[in-house]
C-alpha cells in the first residue's frame, strides 16, 4: 500500500472508504498486509479499528416490558388530566408531530450515509491516496479536491468531480462486448472537460484556466462543455484552454505531466515563471521577482521533489540567486 498510509491518524483512517469496509468484514490483501508490517502509526490504526467496531456492534437499548407498561401508563394518566379538549388535540397533534419528526429523522441519517458526497482535499505540498467505492484508486495532488458519492448505486456511472490535479487506476468493469452500460462508465468531471474512461490509467490536471489530460493506458473520451470531442490513445495529452476554447493534443510526453506521482520534476524547457507557478500551486508560495526577464528564461532537467525546498534548490542555483523564504513569499535577489 501507499506510504502515505502510515501517515495516518486516527481520524484519516474513519475518513477511508477502503478501511471502512475492511473493518466491516470485506477482504483486503493489502490492509491484511499492512497490519502485519508493523507501520509506525498501528496504534492510530487499531484505535480507529476499534471505534468502528464499537459503533458498528452497538446495539439499540430496549426498555423491559415492565417499564415500557409503566411509561405509557404514566402518558395516559397524564393525558386522561387534561380537563379542555382543545388542550388535548394540542397534547395529541405534538406526539404526531414529534413521530413524524423522528420517522424523517431515521430516514435522512440513513439517506445521508447512503448517498452524501465525499470530499477529500489536500492541503499545499501533501498528497493523499484514496480508495474509491469501486476499488479504482486515485492519488490527490496538493491543493487538490475531489468529490464524489459515499455509495456508487446500481446502474448509474461512476462520476468524480476533481479541482486541481490527480492521478487514477480506474478498475475494469466491462468484461464483453456488449454497448457500454451506465454502471460501467467513469466520468471525471472538471471545470471545462468531461472524462470518460473504462479501465484506464490516466493523469488529469486543472489549473489556471488550463485543463491537461494525461493517459497511460487505456482509453479516454473527452468532452468539452462547448461540445468538442477529442479521443486519447495511451501515451496520449491532451490539453483544453479557457482563454482560447481549444481542445487539441499537445506534443508534450505522458511521463513528463504524471512524474509528479513519483516525487520527480520533469523540467521539459520549462520556464521560471512557469516553476514560479507550480510552486504558488502546489505549496501555496508566491513569488517576487524584481527582474522580469528571467521569467521567460527555460530550463531543462529532472529532479526528485520531496518538497519545495528541493525546487528552490535547484532554481536558485541555476538562476545563480538567493531565494529568500519569508512567510509564504519567495523573494528572488540578486547575488552580490
Amino acid at each position: 500500500m501507499s506510504e502515505l498510509y502510515q501517515q495516518y491518524n486516527k481520524q484519516d483512517f474513519l475518513d477511508d472508504d477502503s478501511f471502512v469496509r475492511f473493518v466491516r468484514g470485506e477482504q483486503s490483501d493489502a490492509w491484511e498486509e499492512y497490519v502485519q508490517s508493523a507501520p509506525p502509526n498501528l496504534r492510530e490504526f487499531q484505535a480507529a479499528r476499534a471505534e468502528l467496531q464499537l459503533l458498528l456492534t452497538a446495539k439499540r437499548i430496549l426498555p423491559s416490558a415492565t417499564a415500557e407498561s409503566e411509561v405509557w401508563e404514566s402518558i395516559r394518566t397524564s393525558i386522561e388530566q387534561v380537563t379542555h379538549q382543545s388542550h388535548l388535540r394540542v397534547v395529541r397533534k405534538r406526539w404526531m408531530v414529534a413521530a413524524a419528526a423522528a420517522a424523517v429523522l431515521v430516514v435522512g441519517i440513513t439517506a445521508y450515509f447512503q448517498l452524501a458526497d465525499k470530499k477529500v482535499h489536500t492541503e499545499y505540498g501533501k498528497l493523499a491516496s484514496i480508495m474509491l467505492p469501486d476499488s479504482s484508486e486515485v492519488l490527490l495532488n496538493a491543493n487538490s479536491t475531489i468529490s464524489y458519492k459515499k455509495n456508487w448505486e446500481n446502474g448509474q456511472p461512476r462520476e468524480i468531480w476533481l479541482n486541481g490535479e490527480a492521478y487514477f487506476e480506474v478498475r475494469h468493469l466491462k468484461q464483453d462486448s456488449l454497448p457500454v452500460s451506465p454502471s460501467e462508465r467513469f466520468i471525471v468531471h472538471t471545470k471545462h472537460l468531461d472524462v470518460e474512461v473504462l479501465g484506464t490509467v490516466f493523469n488529469v490536471k486543472e489549473r489556471r484556466g488550463v485543463t491537461e489530460v494525461g493517459l497511460r493506458s487505456g482509453a479516454v473520451q473527452l468532452k468539452s462543455h462547448q461540445g468538442q470531442q477529442l479521443l486519447l490513445q495511451p501515451g496520449d495529452v491532451a490539453r483544453f484552454t479557457e482563454t482560447t476554447q481549444q481542445l487539441q493534443r499537445t506534443t508534450e510526453e505522458v511521463n513528463t505531466v504524471s512524474a509528479w506521482k513519483n516525487k520527480q520534476l520533469i523540467m521539459n524547457n520549462m520556464t521560471v515563471q512557469q516553476i514560479t507557478q507550480l510552486l504558488e500551486d502546489t505549496y501555496g508560495y508566491q513569488s517576487t521577482i524584481t527582474d522580469s526577464t528571467i521569467l521567460n528564461k527555460k530550463i531543462q532537467g529532472d529532479i526528485t521533489v520531496n518538497n519545495e525546498d528541493d525546487i528552490i534548490f535547484i532554481l536558485s542555483g541555476i538562476l545563480k540567486m538567493n531565494i529568500e523564504k519569508k512567510d509564504h513569499m519567495l523573494i528572488f535577489k540578486q547575488r552580490n
